[in-house]
């Protein structure tokens, strides 16, 4: 896998939205190329981050 490879498949990566093929080949992928391990670390740390608040209950009158 080739890095345009390895950001075309990103956003399913982190959403497991991969068969078991590409997943591992993007493991591979990660695993001898940096630039690629750092985008991926930093993109699931920022789901990480922003989950709470997706999942957080909207409060009372806010369409009002």
């Amino acid at each position: 896998m080739d890095c345009q490879t390895f950001d075309s498949s990103l956003l399913d990566a982190l959403y497991d939205e991969l068969d078991a093929a590409v997943s591992a080949a993007m493991d591979e992928h990660v695993a001898g190329c940096a630039p690629c391990a750092s985008r991926l670390a930093r993109l699931r740390r920022t789901r990480e981050l922003v989950a709470p608040a997706l999942e957080a209950p909207l409060p009372d009158g806010l369409e009002a």
